[in-house]
This record gives C-alpha cells, sequence and structure tokens, in this order.
C-alpha cells in the first residue's frame, strides 16, 4: 500500500521520551537511503484510521529527513492484533538497544500493563517459574530470559517504593543492563537516598568502573572517605591534640626505660625466674594503667564527640 510519510504514525505501545531514538543509526540510514534508496523494511496495520508501524522506527525517522513528508513509500498492511504489536516492538528494542535499562524496563512495563488488562494474552503451560510468577509470564510473552524481566521489574517496583526509591534517571543512565542490576540491590541494602545514588553514579561515571567492588567503593567514599579527607576544624583541633599527647607517651616512655634499667641493678640478688617475672608486672602495671589506657581513654572521648560519631554510626 502506498502511505505518504506524514500519515505514518509510531506504534502506539512504543513511547518516544521512554524509548530514545538513537541518532547513530539513523545516520547510518540515511547515508544508506541516499546510496542504495529506500527498501522494504518498515510493517504496519490500520488501527482507529491511522496507519500505525510496528517496527522500523529509525527506518521512519531517517526517511523524515531525506525525503518530503508528501512523499509515498509502499508499506506491507498486516491485520496485527495490541498483543502483537508489543512483541513485534520488543524484538526490534531488544535488537536496537539490547543492554539499553530505559527501554527494557519501558517494554517490560508496557507488558505488565497489557496482560493485566488482558490476562487471555498470557501463554499456557509455563508453571515453571525460576524467579517470580510475573517474570515467568512476561518474559513468555515478550520471549525474553526470564532473568531480565525479573531484574527490569525490581527497578520499576524500587522506583516507585515510597521507603527506599530508586533514582529513575540514574538507574536509566547505566551504561548496561548488568550495571544497573549490580546497583540495584546495593541500593537498598544500603539505604541509599536520591541524591546519595546521584553520587555513587557520578564516581563510577568518572573512573568508568561499573562492577560490584567498584559500586561498593563509590557508596564508602560518598559515605565516609570524602568526609575524613575534609576535616572540620574541630576535628583537625582533636588531631593536634592528640598528636601533643603521642609526643608526651614517648617521653614516658624514655623514663619507663630508666625505670628498667634501674631493675636491672637487682638482677643479681634474685634467680633469673623471679627476675624475668618481676619484670613483666612491671611493664603491665606501667605500659597498660600510665600510657596505654590514657590513649584509649582520649580515643573514647574522641569517639563520642558528634563529628566522629557520625562517621562511625553510619552503615555501608
Amino acid at each position: 500500500m502506498k502511505v505518504q510519510i506524514k500519515d505514518l504514525e509510531p506504534n502506539p505501545y512504543r513511547d518516544m521520551e521512554n524509548y530514545p531514538i538513537n541518532s547513530n543509526k539513523i545516520n547510518h540510514l540515511i547515508g544508506s537511503i541516499k546510496q542504495t534508496g529506500f527498501w522494504d523494511n518498515v510493517i504496519a496495520r490500520k488501527s482507529n484510521g491511522e496507519i500505525q508501524i510496528a517496527y522500523g522506527h529509525h527506518r521512519l525517522e531517517a526517511l523524515k529527513k531525506v525525503m518530503k513528508p508528501t512523499d509515498e513509500i509502499e508499506v506491507p498492511i498486516k491485520d496485527l492484533t495490541d498483543a502483537l504489536m508489543i512483541q513485534i516492538m520488543a524484538k526490534e528494542n531488544d535488537n536496537d538497544w539490547q543492554t539499553c535499562v530505559a527501554v527494557t524496563d519501558e517494554t517490560v512495563r508496557v507488558a505488565r500493563k497489557f496482560l493485566n488488562e488482558h490476562p487471555e494474552s498470557l501463554l499456557r503451560g509455563r508453571d515453571l517459574a525460576e524467579f517470580s510468577r510475573e517474570a515467568c509470564d512476561i518474559s513468555g510473552f515478550l520471549d525474553w530470559p526470564e532473568k531480565k524481566v525479573y531484574e527490569s521489574l525490581n527497578r520499576i517496583n524500587m522506583i516507585l517504593d515510597k521507603e527506599i526509591p530508586l533514582d529513575k534517571k540514574v538507574i536509566e543512565d547505566f551504561p548496561t543492563e548488568k550495571a544497573a542490576s549490580r546497583f540495584t540491590p546495593i541500593v537498598k541494602k544500603s539505604k541509599l537516598s536520591i541524591p546519595e545514588q546521584k553520587a555513587v553514579f557520578k564516581k563510577l561515571k568518572e573512573k568508568d568502573s561499573w562492577g560490584d567492588q567498584a559500586i561498593k567503593d563509590a557508596v564508602f567514599d560518598i559515605r565516609v572517605g570524602d568526609k575524613m579527607q575534609i576535616k572540620p576544624k574541630y576535628e583537625e583541633s582533636k588531631i593536634i591534640e592528640f598528636e601533643d599527647l603521642v609526643k608526651e607517651v614517648i617521653i614516658r616512655a624514655d623514663d619507663f626505660s630508666n625505670g628498667v634499667k634501674e631493675l636491672s641493678n637487682f638482677k643479681d640478688e634474685f634467680d633469673s625466674v623471679f627476675y624475668r617475672n618481676m619484670i613483666k608486672k612491671y611493664i603491665l602495671i606501667a605500659t597498660m594503667e600510665r600510657i596505654k589506657n590514657q590513649i584509649i581513654n582520649f580515643l573514647n572521648n574522641y569517639k563520642d564527640e558528634k563529628t566522629f560519631k557520625q562517621l562511625s554510626e553510619r552503615s555501608i
């Protein structure tokens, strides 16, 4: 059927905002169309007076840039159900985007909504669910791996979670679904706030490292590491106070050393076993009671201060 380009509408289940167009692919198609002309790679249906394409959205956008809106192209018109329109769209998106989080999650969201409204479209005979019943049903409908759907559902549900919401923009900006799937459980376990999620993503992007350990390190940095590098004035005064105490301990250690030398004068008065035991007792008393406990008490007092307490009480 001959159809003017301006009369072609996108798949009604494809949200053009959440299903972004790949500009690199469009530019490649523009070059191909200019060299060899347009070839049949668009399929459509008639619905409610519209010509809706099932797939070929990138080709349509490329045509709009090289042809006039009133130019006609040959488009095969098929009798396509709503379920088939979603399934064809999912296949196209999986081929075009593969690991794009935004496209995957939007496809799963659309499929979930459709199946809730049209349970008759569920595939029968899929009794064994590896991850969840819902993930199993949607994966069968889309012909996608169940794990892929399950992880997508986790992200969708966490975005709507009021207690620990997942930042939609942050998670959709992750370079791969695998990286996003590593990040999601850490957000939940560590109870990362929206600002913290943005800060972690920024660090990961700066280092271009998206593994489990990289994410954990980034969480530690934004909660503890960065704060310790930029010390408040109060904390700096405490460090100076601690250094002064260390100097005092060194002086007392010299006194202690001299005391041990004085004890050596009695070495010939006692047998060697008794003498060694007395020295050990002296070391325990002098070191633990007079010196070591002073440092421990100082550190305990410092730990009770607000600055240190805020850092120590935060859990990763």
